[in-house]
């Protein structure tokens, strides 16, 4: 029995080149052929092309800025851990400033707050910085409250662990809508 041949859909032109006849899904694959079908095939196509389009835009920008955030707070617990002196709690003598972050027997020195990898972070993850100044007001009305440590870990160490796990979803969210703008603004030139 003879091999039967399939002919390409009839939505599809057919493509010859100097080796022959291209299959369609050759000839898609190398970008030479095009559909010639009814209009709203070719517009469910485009659709779904454009949806698909958007849905790895989408997934490349989070990738990307969610990639970008941890590369920077490595960078800010390496820093930071640098830069933390061993500290022992103790109750405070007169005018003394104590440390601010404390993180089980270690702190990091009042003259050491302007680091640059401090105020890098603030700039960068403001928004999670606000999203955490509510609690801050409301332990403010205690201010002992700032002196204590629990489990080993100031309060202000447990609020910059909350801002770090904040900041991962302000990125996540700032991606989605960067990706939800690119298609919308930046349109590249259509090829015919």
């Amino acid at each position: 029995m003879p091999a039967q041949v399939r002919a390409p859909p009839s939505h599809y032109s057919t493509i010859t080149c100097s080796s022959g006849i291209l299959s369609p899904r050759a000839a898609r694959k190398n970008g030479k052929i095009r559909r010639s079908g009814p209009p709203s095939q070719g517009t469910k196509s485009s659709v779904a092309e454009s949806v698909f389009n958007m849905r790895a835009t989408t997934r490349t920008t989070v990738t990307l800025l969610l990639s970008a955030n941890l590369v920077l707070w490595i960078f800010f617990w390496v820093d930071f851990g640098r830069r933390l002196v061993p500290y022992r709690e103790h109750p405070p003598a007169f005018e003394e400033a104590l440390p601010v972050f404390v993180f089980g027997g270690k702190a990091l020195p009042t003259e050491q707050m302007r680091t640059f990898s401090l105020r890098l972070m603030e700039w960068v993850q403001m928004p999670s910085f606000l999203t955490v100044r509510p609690v801050v007001h409301t332990l403010n009305q205690k201010p002992s409250t700032w002196e204590k440590t629990f489990g080993g870990i100031s309060l202000w160490g447990y609020l910059l662990i909350a801002i770090m796990f904040l900041s991962f979803l302000q990125w996540y969210l700032v991606a989605r809508c960067v990706a939800w703008l690119i298609p919308r603004v930046w349109r590249p030139a259509e090829h015919s």
